[in-house]
């Protein structure tokens, strides 16, 4: 799959270079667009972005301001940006784990290493996937435990600089959701008008700005992204397609909505920065 992307990539590439000399056929304002695309999904953020709004610039004074291929262009943006933020959560996330303490409880096979504390390294964070965590333990040995041989203790105190480094990254995080937000809220304002509340196109964009606010951790973000999936999920069944699997996607992701504003009401809380905040 990843040797098909750069072939498509590069293919792209060429393409997008005729710009300033366009020949017969080539649009160049799709051709950026699925630049884009490809762009985010071989994790390139900052060309995808440039790809994007090149594509979004074009669209704009091809159309006069509004159409659908400007609204499909707002929403590629706002994929890049959620899709950026989830990257850099991603790190703010494994760059929490790491500033946790654990300490070894349960070996059965090798009980000399229980009650012994460390950290977990680099490359136990990539192991994960296979319910491991290589930790390695002050006296200096390195261990993969199964999450049921440790308990996790309080933050390392000696991790000042990771703990900058997160409130930095996370900062830059909220920055790319609110781009998002408004790129995507732009882009079903306008799929309103022009195809109408019941297209699948108006639909998937109210589950991407329903999915941009819930990021935010917000209580009022969070609210009106419950409100979005309930109505795209009343339009769904409407239609007659409650039994696809988006109408499943859609459902549980009103159902995590309506439990993180359970969760900001039982807790009175303004804002939850980010699910395992050491």
């Amino acid at each position: 799959m990843l040797v098909d992307a750069l072939r498509i990539e590069r293919l792209l590439s060429n393409l997008a270079s005729t710009l300033g000399k366009p020949e017969k056929g080539i649009n160049p304002a799709s051709t950026l667009r699925i630049l884009a695309i490809v762009k985010m999904n071989l994790k390139l953020f900052d060309e995808a972005r440039v790809a994007g709004e090149g594509a979004l610039d074009i669209h704009i004074r091809l159309s006069g301001g509004e159409s659908l291929d400007v609204a499909q262009s707002l929403i590629v943006l706002g994929d890049v940006f959620i899709k950026f933020a989830g990257a850099k959560r991603s790190w703010i996330e494994s760059a929490q784990f790491r500033l946790r303490r654990f300490c070894v409880h349960g070996l059965e096979k090798s009980p000399q290493f229980n009650g012994q504390q460390g950290t977990a390294t680099l490359e136990g964070l990539s192991v994960e996937h296979n319910s491991r965590v290589r930790v390695m333990l002050y006296e200096g040995n390195i261990l993969a435990l199964k999450k049921r041989d440790f308990k996790v203790l309080l933050s390392n105190p000696t991790s000042a600089e990771i703990l900058a480094e997160i409130k930095t990254q996370w900062q830059s995080v909220m920055e790319l959701v609110n781009q998002s937000i408004s790129h995507y809220r732009q882009a079903h304002s306008m799929l309103v008008r022009i195809v109408g509340v019941k297209h699948q196109t108006t639909i998937q964009s109210s589950k991407s700005l329903g999915y941009a606010l819930q990021m935010t951790g917000k209580p009022l973000e969070t609210t009106e992204a419950c409100e979005l999936y309930r109505r795209a999920i009343q339009i769904q069944r409407k239609l007659g397609s409650d039994d696809d699997s988006y109408f499943a996607t859609l459902r549980w992701h009103l159902q995590t909505a309506v439990k993180s504003v359970a969760e900001f009401d039982e807790h009175g809380v303004e804002r939850r920065e980010c699910n395992a905040w050491p």
